[in-house]
């Protein structure tokens, strides 16, 4: 894992903390208040031995397309409209309709068309990628052009039956309702700490190369993807493009245990400032030729 310590004389933890006094209460335009919050920005790096336990990671988008308003506006409206799911993760999930995406896609890209979910169209290269390599654990479905009225014959939507286990909800979020009074089912009251983490036996449960989470990684409940090794390995040789990854740690092993110990001691010092309501976190995913290097 990272070599950097946090401690109470840590120059770590004291940029921190001078980090979130940026974000003292101000008054704007006489009564409107700016609440206090902190942004905490999370980075581990593995060693050989810690990769070599990793065997599942969380497909992330590597670029976001922005669409035209009125697309985004007819995406959104729909995927809202979508009943949630129970899948007994931290929140319940919502999966996607049909997706507007008016573009052009290139036959070697994974496009995500929005900020606000997991979704990808695939370029036809990367179908034939993924027939070829005969992945299991997907499905294609119809892309819409403009405005909802014709097909985009160079994509498919990427579409999953199969799901992963819920994540350790204590090990993967943290709950940001102080008083627990909000809905425990609302996904904007749990924020993503870092990495997934799954129980012990998730390896054995996930027998796809691709599924979605149980748990709600997007803003409006939508759910993440997993995939093995195996896609990561199919990315890299075929040259496909749009996607990075991050590792999804599993309960019991050393790398999730180091990391453990490590995120429970940021959250005391976070818990010791007066602006702990945390507000969001960031991981950045890999590209994967990067992890396959570390792997190898």
């Amino acid at each position: 894992m990272s070599r950097v310590k946090f401690s109470d004389t840590d120059a770590m933890c004291d940029l921190l903390f001078e980090y979130s006094a940026d974000y003292e209460p101000k008054p704007i335009f006489g009564s409107i208040i700016v609440p206090a919050c902190l942004f905490v920005a999370t980075e581990c790096q593995l060693d050989a031995l810690e990769w070599g336990e990793v065997k599942l990671f969380e497909a992330r988008a590597g670029k976001i397309w922005r669409v035209p308003e009125t697309d985004d506006r007819i995406n959104f409206k729909s995927f809202n409209e979508q009943s949630l799911i129970d899948k007994d993760g931290w929140a319940s999930i919502r999966l996607p309709p049909k997706m507007i995406f008016r573009y052009k896609v290139k036959p070697s890209e994974i496009v995500n068309p929005t900020d606000w979910t997991d979704e990808y169209l695939i370029g036809r290269k990367v179908q034939s990628v993924f027939a070829a390599e005969e992945f299991s654990g997907f499905r294609l479905g119809l892309v819409l052009g403009a405005g909802g009225k014709s097909g985009n014959s160079s994509c498919a939507h990427l579409l999953s039956d199969y799901f992963g286990p819920p994540c350790l909800k204590a090990a993967t979020v943290w709950d940001a309702d102080r008083v627990k009074q909000r809905d425990p089912n609302k996904r904007t009251r749990f924020m993503q700490k870092g990495f997934l983490c799954l129980p012990a036996n998730a390896s054995a449960v996930i027998e796809t190369d691709l599924c979605r989470t149980s748990d709600p990684l997007s803003s409006i409940h939508g759910a993440g993807w997993l995939v093995n090794k195996r896609v990561v390995e199919a990315v890299s040789r075929h040259g496909l493009v749009g996607w990075s990854f991050a590792p999804v740690l599993i309960e019991g092993s050393q790398v999730y245990e180091e990391y453990q110990h490590r995120m429970k001691r940021l959250e005391s010092l976070i818990s010791l400032h007066r602006y702990n309501e945390l507000s969001n976190t960031w991981t950045k995913g890999i590209p994967a030729e990067k992890i396959l290097k570390m792997t190898s």
